[in-house]
């Protein structure tokens, strides 16, 4: 494609990602795999160049990434134990982090005034902390919950669209939360490690973003590539920057 080169590292907004993301439907799968490999080469790019841990692990990685493959593959119990090296802004420390998670009086506001702070669930055995700047930010909402409450009166208020982000969205919860406010409702899915992995289509399907993410199927016995589990890799610009990170789902 002609044209001014993209700067991967600028904050996307929700016009850029919209108008970006209906070019990447219209160029189709070459315009998905440039995309693709845009983003992987500048992620790696800012991974090497703000994380210490990264630019030590990337050493012998080729300056023109050509596939995930070359990549060494980090775990979470890696990342976590080098947290403070791992980090893509030195702001951002575990200790620190941590203070923060565990402060009630914190929630709902920013770490650091620019950043949302989330976990995973620890499933695994090994829980993670993640860093989200606002480019990559999502709003999660109780669905059922909020709509009963609207329903009741005891909420009253007047969204332009409710989007559902890895809850169960049946028929019904879709009809009763459309009926309770008055306005469309969309679907996802995504984790704290890979926030905006699907879309929702207009059949009402789910899609994974593949303009965005790579998802590499692996044994997850020993993590060989393969057609096994799916690991995702996220194309977006995090501040624990991790690239071929293991997320199993």
């Amino acid at each position: 494609m002609k044209g001014k080169k993209r700067n991967m590292n600028k904050q996307p907004t929700f016009l850029s990602a919209s108008w970006d993301a209906w070019r990447a439907a219209r160029e189709g799968e070459q315009g998905i795999a440039r995309r693709q490999q845009e983003r992987l080469r500048a992620l790696v790019s800012y991974a090497r160049t703000h994380s210490r841990y990264f630019a030590d692990l990337y050493r012998g990685v080729p300056e023109q990434l050509t596939d995930v493959r070359q990549l060494p593959v980090v775990t979470k119990v890696e990342m976590m134990s080098h947290f403070d090296s791992w980090v893509t802004d030195p702001a951002v420390t575990e200790q620190q982090v941590e203070a923060f998670i565990a402060d009630p009086s914190l929630i709902g506001h920013d770490y650091v005034d620019r950043y949302v702070v989330c976990t995973t669930s620890g499933s695994t055995g090994s829980p993670a902390i993640l860093v989200h700047d606002h480019g990559a930010l999502v709003v999660y909402n109780v669905l059922g919950y909020i709509a009963r409450e609207q329903e009741a009166g005891r909420l009253q208020i007047h969204p332009v669209m409710v989007n559902a982000a890895g809850e169960t969205l049946t028929d019904v919860v879709r009809q009763r939360v459309e009926a309770a406010f008055g306005c469309a409702v969309g679907n996802y899915y995504g984790s704290s490690e890979a926030i905006g992995l699907t879309y929702e289509c207009r059949h009402k399907q789910l899609h994974v973003n593949s303009d965005w993410y790579i998802r590499e199927p692996v044994d997850v016995q020993d993590g060989r590539s393969g057609d096994h589990q799916p690991r995702h890799l996220p194309l977006r610009k995090s501040i624990p920057g991790h690239t071929r990170y293991w997320s199993y789902r």
